[in-house]
């Protein structure tokens, strides 16, 4: 075996070593969203819609509720990923909302196709359930956030100025 490979392969398992540490160091809702990312992403890659001919199926992903799925999902990996660098997420209210959204779109595109008497597909299942883990997620991180500066004492809790 080549001494450089062997190396290679080395630092290689060392690298996913400290990535597995560093995710058990994580707090859960971190953690939890995470796992619901990719997860939203996969179900959009699964059927969305069954249709009663033959075994036809549409992809999530030539849906346009499948592009803003994916489309939200990277929006919350990209801001989850910046905020962790800096070791603050107190924009988490923001993974909350941007899950909500995903949620909204998935329970539009899930009414639309009830009402329409079409099968809706297992992937569209598996986004709804990774949309509200990631809502969970969001919840917990925001919960777990700092809160911040704070008026001080004796403003009556408002930082504008009392009116005339």
């Amino acid at each position: 075996m080549d001494p450089d490979r062997h190396s290679a392969l080395g630092r290689a398992g060392n690298r996913a070593t400290q990535a597995l540490k560093s995710y058990g160091r994580m707090p859960g809702g971190l953690r939890l969203a995470y796992v619901a990312i990719p997860v939203m992403v996969l179900g959009t890659l699964m059927p969305w819609i069954d249709f009663d001919v033959g075994d036809a199926s549409a992809l999530g992903v030539e849906t346009m509720p499948g592009g803003l799925t994916i489309a939200i999902a990277a929006v919350v990996g990209f801001l989850l990923a910046s905020r962790a660098s800096e070791r603050t997420l107190g924009d988490s209210g923001g993974v909350a909302a941007l899950a909500l959204l995903a949620i909204a779109v998935l329970g539009a595109q899930l009414l639309h196709l009830v009402l329409e008497d079409t099968s809706p597909g297992y992937g569209l299942y598996v986004s709804v359930v990774a949309a509200l883990g990631l809502f969970a997620a969001g919840v917990l991180i925001y919960g777990a956030a700092p809160t911040g500066s704070r008026p001080p004492e004796g403003s009556g809790g408002s930082p504008l100025p009392p009116p005339d």
